[in-house]
């Protein structure tokens, strides 16, 4: 936890302290001299003294947070398996990605899976046109490099995956 206002914060998903003490997120580069991401994670309340006390890394390098919460408007995304402040504490479990390309260093893998496949494309017909979370890095589904995710990407992608079309473009 931290109750620092200047807490360092890069690619963050909050960049302000919200209560009197908020949990935070840190990835350090490999060589340990710049931050891949920080982010304070909280809500209008002081989280609790456990807040941000778990945190494991899976093999794609995805960060699961937990702690708990005193906050009635800690963040939550609409497909959270509890969205409601139920009492004096809450637990949370928090998923945070680097916030840039991933896995093998293509565009396409909107659904952050690791592979380009159908899942890709069913991710950015649901975002486009369902009202569908985002990509959770931009790059990954801005396919063919325009700096936008748009129908060109799904057609980049349909050529990609069925019709034998040129792989997407590299991540910058």
């Amino acid at each position: 936890t931290s109750g620092s206002t200047d807490f360092p914060t890069e690619n963050p998903y909050q960049d302000t302290l919200k209560g009197g003490i908020d949990a935070f997120v840190t990835k350090l580069s490999s060589s340990g001299s710049s931050l891949v991401y920080s982010t304070y994670l909280g809500g209008d309340r002081a989280e609790g003294d456990y807040s941000g006390g778990g945190i494991a890394v899976d093999a794609a390098g995805a960060a699961y947070v937990t702690g708990e919460t005193r906050s009635s408007d800690f963040p939550t995304t609409p497909n959270a398996y509890d969205t409601s402040y139920n009492g004096v504490e809450d637990v949370f479990v928090a998923k945070f990605v680097e916030p840039y390309c991933n896995h093998d260093g293509i565009r396409g893998d909107a659904d952050y899976s690791g592979t380009l496949d159908v899942g890709d494309l069913t991710f950015l017909v649901a975002y486009l046109f369902q009202s569908g979370p985002p990509p959770p890095c931009p790059e990954e589904g801005d396919v063919d490099g325009s700096g936008a995710i748009d129908v060109g990407d799904l057609t980049w992608l349909v050529a990609f995956l069925f019709q034998s079309g040129p792989a997407p473009a590299p991540c910058p």
